[in-house]
């Protein structure tokens, strides 16, 4: 199935049918092969320029994590097609990966393709993947790959870190905390209104004792570190661990790779410059 996106289809109303959506994960076969086309894609510059001044980005960039925050509103009419065996709420989100081919303009028209891919069965649910790509002139200039996790209703899912805990030696980039009051002001700053990041009563019902915070600000954090964040042209995060607010996060360097880890080490995110994701 392929969809012709609409940008007069509101983000908030998106927002609520996504939360009103209700799917049997375990009665579902098959969720794809679904498309979407938004032939006139253009970046809002005012929250470009407000998302660039929170996280610290450069001026004249169009931040990668950016891409992902833009097309919400595609993904939202692509999750919530009456047609589409996708339910919203409760995804959860396992990692992302970011390329940049050619210089990203703020001001510019582009054609974003949306595709869901990679789907498969587990023991946890149904996996799949959503690749967004950004054309202009017929040539690619951005893509992203990101995987999500549709839990089944039957089994609670987990999120047990079985890595080992890494050395708490490692170089230290930064350490800082993340609270509540964070997650609701990337909520107002990216529309991601996801009630899992907002409160503790509504994260009870996802099965977490406390609110967690969003994955796609911790992408835009670790980004700043270490490097200068426009040197990036392919860099992937993988989502090791859900990060319950409010508690002290440190981001240490591994070779090429930068962690965020707790106080005993346990890995929460991994980033990982010029690598796929698994």
């Amino acid at each position: 199935m392929h969809i012709d996106a609409s940008r007069s289809s509101r983000y908030s109303t998106l927002l609520f049918k996504a939360l009103l959506k209700r799917i049997d994960v375990d009665a579902i076969a098959r969720i794809g092969p679904l498309s979407l086309t938004n032939s006139n894609f253009h970046f809002d510059r005012e929250k470009l320029q407000r998302y660039k001044d929170y996280f610290g980005f450069s001026k004249g960039s169009v931040p990668l994590p950016f891409l992902f925050v833009a097309t919400q509103n595609e993904q939202l009419q692509l999750f919530t097609h009456p047609n589409t065996a996708i339910r919203p709420l409760g995804l959860v989100h396992t990692y992302i990966e970011f390329e940049q081919f050619d210089e990203l303009d703020g001001e510019q028209s582009y054609e974003f393709q949306l595709e869901l891919q990679a789907e498969k069965k587990t023991d946890r649910g149904l996996s799949f993947e959503v690749h967004g790509a950004f054309y202009h002139s017929g040539q690619m200039v951005a893509r992203y790959r990101s995987g999500y996790l549709m839990p089944t209703k039957r089994k609670n899912v987990r999120f047990k870190n079985s890595n080992p805990a890494l050395s708490t030696s490692l170089p230290e980039l930064s350490t800082f905390t993340v609270s509540v009051s964070q997650a609701r002001e990337y909520a107002k700053l990216s529309g991601d209104y996801n009630p899992i990041h907002l409160a503790r009563w509504s994260a009870k019902l996802f099965g977490f004792n406390k609110p967690i915070i969003h994955g796609m600000y911790m992408v835009a954090k670790l980004l700043n570190f270490g490097s200068d964040s426009t040197a990036f042209h392919h860099v992937g995060f993988v989502f090791k661990k859900p990060i319950l607010m409010p508690t002290d996060v440190k981001v240490v360097q591994d070779k090429a790779q930068i962690l965020c880890i707790n106080s005993e080490g346990k890995c929460f995110i991994e980033m990982m410059p010029n690598k796929t994701c698994k």
